[in-house]
């Protein structure tokens, strides 16, 4: 007996994006027509099943044989009543364990009336133009929601300079542009879907910490460098891809002056962005793509990321070569998505500016390590260091991570969540004195503090009783809490 075989097509409408790029058509067209044998053939039972936007309908006409095929077969949805509309808000937000306000609910509903091609408008409402930003120098962050005049496209991806007054985006169209948040005005388009480069989808953007240049990366690692103090036709983007080989990574210096890329073969290059030219090359860094990159403050070192390995190394005055290379496996987190270094760790006397190094993976967590032993040579022993602590709680991959400035690091997942942690060792005894009521015994300081000198907490109170071997003792479930890196906020 022969099972039957069914093929989904769902937004079917985004193959019209692609077919008007000349470059496309021709993939279009045989893609609809192997669509259209597979479902009118008889000797394999296979049904087709092809959702699409009403509007779109006339944009058939252009592709042989497809208006013919839905003239045979083609089935309206009736619009979605008031409680459907709730449901297809509601819903997706649970299944990622999250909760929507219900007088946020019924906002929505109202501003969708009865417009015959709801769910559009519905999306408009949280996504064509608009975005949500937080003051982190808040205790309680709370999202403020703006928009983009005149931009009518979904933002697909968006990166801030690190004064917050420079906001640049790509949309859902391939179209990329700047907009200055210090001012109520228009965005400046830098890219149009139709202009010089093709509209292939961006995957990616970074903004430089000055706002003044900007990478974007597509969706075939095709990587450019614009300067966004002068226009396009005055200066042409720079492409970064080198021997053909796809970048898959990049990253800014604090200091604007170098950047940091890395492809899909496993090499690393340093580009001085200001002059356009590339300083220096490492072509063998891994045998796998390059999946995350940072520089630190100075711009003297460089941490990347291949699959679950970290390598870092000194760059010489001017970044002409690399040396002191030090390479760090951390198997127990998946691939790497995102690395983060916070703090000057030249400086380890004070523990404020004690180097931090996050590290995100695609298993949901963040390793974090304690690095002021980052100017050690690479036979040393005292960079493999034990991490200082894993932050878990996402319900999906980690996207990025970002320290704020007070060395508190925000993630943001997959899950479509961001949170807050405290990682300084401090801040973490604090929490956990307060978590647990009393002071830590013996045994819980050296679990938690390793080989650092016993202090009590509570000056004023005894030291507890010994409770080895007994993981349900009081206030231990509150510890473990706090050092198992639970957040301090979500949002």
């Amino acid at each position: 007996m022969r099972e039957n075989l069914l093929l989904l097509v769902d937004q079917f409408e985004e193959i019209f994006r692609f077919y008007r790029d000349e470059g496309g058509r021709d993939e279009v067209q045989a893609f609809i027509e192997r669509l259209l044998y597979a479902a009118s053939q008889e000797e394999v039972p296979i049904y087709v099943i092809v959702t699409m936007r009403s509007d779109f309908l006339g944009h058939c006409a252009a592709l042989k044989g497809l208006t013919e095929a839905i003239n045979r077969s083609q089935y309206l949805t009736p619009n979605l009543t008031r409680d459907q509309c709730r449901k297809a808000i509601e819903r997706p937000i649970r299944l990622f364990g999250s909760e929507i306000e219900p007088i946020l609910v019924n906002c929505l509903l109202n501003d969708l009336g009865s417009d015959v091609d709801q769910m559009p408008t519905l999306q408009a409402l949280g996504t064509a133009g608009s975005y949500a930003k937080w003051d982190l120098s808040e205790p309680t962050p709370m999202p403020v929601q703006d928009k983009i005049c005149g931009l009518e496209g979904t933002i697909d991806g968006a990166s801030l300079s690190n004064d917050g007054r420079r906001l640049a985006f790509y949309t859902n169209t391939g179209e990329v542009g700047f907009v200055e948040l210090r001012h109520d005005a228009s965005y400046t388009c830098v890219k149009q879907p139709d202009g010089d480069a093709p509209a292939t989808k961006l995957v990616n953007i970074t903004l430089s910490p000055d706002g003044r240049r900007l990478v974007t990366l597509n969706l075939f690692g095709q990587a450019h460098l614009w300067d966004l103090d002068t226009k396009p036709s005055d200066r042409p983007p720079v492409s970064l891809v080198s021997g053909g080989r796809p970048v898959s990574a990049v990253a800014f210096s604090d200091d604007n002056r170098r950047l940091a890329i890395g492809d899909v073969r496993g090499a690393v290059r340093i580009w001085d962005p200001v002059a356009g030219r590339e300083l220096a090359r490492r072509d063998t860094a891994f045998a796998c793509p390059v999946t995350a990159l940072e520089l630190d403050r100075s711009g003297k070192r460089l941490v990347a990321a291949g699959n679950r390995i970290v390598k870092i190394w000194d760059l010489t005055p001017g970044g002409a070569t690399f040396s002191a290379e030090r390479t760090l496996p951390i198997p127990t987190i998946g691939v790497i998505t995102s690395l983060t270094l916070c703090g000057d760790e030249t400086n380890p006397a004070d523990d404020h500016d004690a180097c931090y190094l996050a590290i995100a993976g695609d298993n949901n967590t963040v390793q974090v390590r304690q690095v002021r032993d980052l100017h050690a040579k690479a036979t040393d022993d005292a960079f493999t260091v034990p991490h200082l602590v894993t932050l878990s709680g996402h319900q999906g991959p980690i996207l990025e991570t970002a320290f704020d400035p007070n060395a508190r690091l925000v993630s943001v997942s997959l899950d479509g969540t961001a949170r807050r942690w405290t990682i300084r060792p401090e801040e973490l005894k604090e929490i956990a004195r307060l978590k647990a009521g009393r002071n830590l015994t013996r045994e819980e300081w050296a679990l938690y503090f390793g080989d650092e000198s016993y202090r009590r907490t509570f000056p004023d109170l005894g030291e507890p009783p010994h409770f080895a071997g007994r993981e349900t003792s009081p206030g231990n479930w509150r510890l473990k809490s706090a050092y198992l890196g639970l957040p301090i906020q979500a949002f």
